[in-house]
């Protein structure tokens, strides 16, 4: 199969707080996409726990009106699950279906750092049968938490389609790498695409040097176009374009064209 063939999507997931007072989500897609020269073309959305929306929002209707991908989050009751979250989160997702919105879902994304691996077994057996009626679902790793986490949460090959991870500069300074979630994903059976859905400098408010933010992109780009290029499927990859020091708000930052790169080489 070409390489273009298994390639995900690029994107970003943006923060209203990092563009000027009353910008639009349209009109944040498109100022980010004049940054970067790059289309976004997938998204990050957020659910706080017990969230499910039973509306379209303007963010969501953006997504759809510019064809982006949705990577969609939700919390639901994990201790115990719970049938009335169950019911909600599958109306949610009909709801979207029936929008016209493209989507992937996670549960609890980064759940290493938000219960135990117990709970969330059962979060992915209780709740995940319901979402792939809808839309595949994602195992999404935090990249902090490093490969015995990674094993210990991973749900298994027959609960999940995607493998994604959480992955900021400050994890790989840090000396973690992804040989073992990609692992994962390629010696599942079927194996699973591997993506990316958050990648910037840091989750704080401190980041690496600029070499070092360097370097964490030539990585990513090393192991993500030589998956393509041995025939192995990539999942999304997303920058978190918080309101931080993840924000892209010029041309001229120094990351555009490592991103730049990044999506040429992986599309």
């Amino acid at each position: 199969m070409a390489a273009a063939a298994l390639a995900g999507l690029h994107g970003a997931t943006l923060s209203l707080a990092a563009f000027p007072s009353g910008t639009t989500w349209a009109q944040a897609i498109a100022d980010w996409e004049s940054y970067t020269g790059t289309t976004i073309k997938a998204s990050k959305i957020y659910n706080s726990p017990g969230v499910f929306p039973i509306s379209i929002s303007t963010k969501i209707q953006a997504l759809i009106g510019g064809g982006i991908k949705a990577l969609l989050s939700f919390k639901p009751a994990f201790n115990p699950p719970a049938s009335t979250d169950l019911a909600a989160l599958a109306s949610t997702l009909q709801m979207y279906l029936n929008a016209g919105l493209t989507a992937t879902v996670t549960l609890w994304p980064e759940a290493q750092d938000q219960m135990t691996a117990s709970q969330f077994h059962r979060v992915v057996q209780y709740y995940g049968p319901t979402v792939r009626k809808y839309y595949p679902l994602a195992y999404d790793a935090a990249g902090s938490r490093g490969p015995t986490n990674w094993k210990k949460y991973y749900p298994g090959a027959l609960l999940i389609d995607v493998v994604a991870v959480d992955y900021y500069a400050t994890a790989f300074v840090k000396g973690i790498t992804l040989d073992t979630l990609v692992a994962i994903a390629d010696n599942a059976s079927p194996a699973k695409p591997f993506g990316i859905w958050e990648m910037g400098n840091s989750t704080g408010t401190t980041s690496p040097p600029q070499s070092q933010i360097a370097s964490y992109f030539s990585y990513l780009q090393s192991v993500m176009a030589g998956r393509l290029q041995a025939g192995k499927a990539n999942a999304d990859i997303a920058w978190y374009n918080g309101n931080g020091v993840n924000t892209i708000s010029s041309s001229s930052d120094y990351r555009v064209p490592l991103w730049d790169s990044l999506v040429t080489a992986t599309s």
